[in-house]
């Protein structure tokens, strides 16, 4: 399989209740603006969810919707998560290598999992190609994500320092900030930002894009050796350009 050159390959993770179509639709202000130098790719999780989990999503997108992991309401636990992290390995080791990866909401539990790979092989396949950076969008620490049942402890080694660098981006309004903050490890190199919004992927522009521009750039130097010039600043002129010429993905009802 032959990629076009000197573009980083980045794995996107969607969120609970959502499908590829959903992150792409979330995902194509920065597909449009990193479009010369990264490659956005998407893959549905594993399970299907049959009940009506966000009416917003349904309303606006065709299903089915999946998730990452089944939640067991009466036991407040996830289940399900190393089996969806194991097809996640197994995507890759036939697809890959992937530079990075990047989760939104329970698709950044999976990509953790993926970035601590070498530390989880009694629980998770071996990853062939190891990943060089991670980007978690409201990613969440929430006890009941746990997906080592029978040993919880080993939930502490996603809250240890990362071989990788991270860039960790959520909502100062979200709802869910105090589990998202408890999600950061502020340990080795990583980068936090916080937008203005809610538990959503904002479309950052001007000075609000400079971190995660920034954080791409040198992921990019790492690769190729080479500076990443944008052809135009990510700023209001350029989210009015992108509104303007914005299409509604074929699968979406709006």
């Amino acid at each position: 399989m032959s990629f076009p050159a000197k573009k980083l390959r980045i794995l996107c993770l969607h969120g609970y209740y959502n499908n590829v179509d959903v992150m792409r639709y979330q995902m194509d202000f920065y597909m449009t603006a990193f479009k010369d130098f990264a490659t956005f790719e998407f893959l549905n999780g594993v399970y299907k969810i049959d009940y009506e989990y966000d009416p917003q999503i349904t309303k606006k997108f065709e299903g089915p919707f999946y998730g990452w992991g089944n939640l067991d309401m009466e036991r407040e636990q996830m289940t399900g998560t190393l089996e969806a992290t194991n097809y996640v390995i197994d995507y890759i080791n036939n697809t890959g290598p992937y530079d990075g990866v990047l989760g939104f909401s329970q698709g950044c539990l999976v990509a953790r999992l993926l970035l601590k790979n070498k530390e989880l092989r009694q629980y998770c396949k071996k990853l062939d190609y190891p990943l060089n950076f991670g980007i978690l969008v409201a990613a969440l620490a929430y006890y009941h994500l746990n997906p080592f049942h029978d040993r919880p402890e080993d939930y502490e080694i996603l809250h240890t320092k990362y071989e990788q660098p991270l860039f960790y981006l959520y909502g100062k309004n979200d709802p869910l900030i105090y589990y998202i903050e408890k999600c950061v490890v502020s340990e080795g190199e990583y980068s936090v930002f916080l937008h203005g919004g809610k538990h959503k992927i904002p479309r950052l522009i001007g000075s609000n894009i400079e971190p995660l521009l920034r954080f791409i750039s040198k992921r990019y130097w790492d690769k190729y050796k080479s500076v990443l010039v944008m052809s135009k600043p990510i700023d209001k002129d350029y989210e009015i350009e992108y509104m303007n010429s914005f299409q509604i993905p074929l699968r979406s009802k709006i």
